[in-house]
């Protein structure tokens, strides 16, 4: 079966405390637009001539991440895999943490280049634009990993309990299949982390996830750990 290859190193940094200070208030609809233009590099090598992705989502206050909630083509032309890949780039975006729950913002990407559309008021790896056979929503599979982190952080403190100076990174490669099920994974990370990794590839197993369309795709997330202060 064929497969693509996804690299979403950024998903894991939700895994590691402390938490951030925060900023007043929103950010300025020029403090975004440049975040979002940070990253518009690395979207625009997802595209072929002539495509355009429109990503709608929201910088995140706790965090100042910026999360997609919508994809959509601007061109006929533009594939699915095009798409995915754009989000995924942009996702690396980030602004100061603030107060404001959140703050909408929305990007066009084309092969020439990005347009921005601000904040709510103005809305309307993936790392190398990796070749991308299967196809699957990348909203769907960023949401669902996003609300499955305090499990990924359960698994580190029960092992904490055991080795209080435990902390670094846990690398979690899976593949996803056309039926929405993981079909392989595998976790590494440094020496005392065997336990964690384990547990979050038992917990990722037992999740119903997006149908991979047209072949398996590969995923890799990196989750970085310390211990709360």
């Amino acid at each position: 079966m064929r497969r693509g290859w996804w690299g979403v190193v950024w998903l894991g940094a939700c895994a590691t405390a402390p938490a951030p200070r925060r900023g007043a208030g929103a950010p300025a609809t020029e403090a975004m637009d440049a975040a979002l233009e940070a990253v518009e590099a690395r979207a625009r090598r997802c595209l072929a001539a002539g495509d355009r992705v429109r990503v709608e989502g929201f910088f995140d206050g706790a965090s100042g991440r910026y999360l997609v909630e919508r994809v959509t083509a601007a061109a006929a032309t533009t594939t699915v895999r095009a798409q995915q890949c754009v989000s995924l780039a942009l996702e690396r975006a980030r602004v100061r943490p603030f107060a404001d729950g959140r703050a909408d913002a929305g990007w066009e990407v084309s092969s020439g280049r990005a347009s921005g559309a601000g904040a709510a008021a103005d809305a309307t790896q993936a790392v190398a634009a990796p070749e991308v056979v299967g196809e699957v929503d990348p909203a769907a599979v960023l949401s669902l990993l996003r609300a499955e982190e305090p499990e990924a952080r359960r698994c580190y403190e029960d092992a904490l309990r055991g080795d209080a100076r435990l902390r670094g990174r846990v690398e979690v490669r899976f593949t996803l299949s056309v039926d929405g099920r993981i079909t392989h994974a595998v976790a590494s990370g440094p020496r005392g982390f065997r336990a964690v990794g384990h547990c979050i590839v038992g917990h990722l197993r037992g999740l119903q996830w997006p149908a991979a369309r047209g072949g398996s795709v590969d995923f890799v997330f990196p989750y970085r750990f310390a211990p709360r202060r």
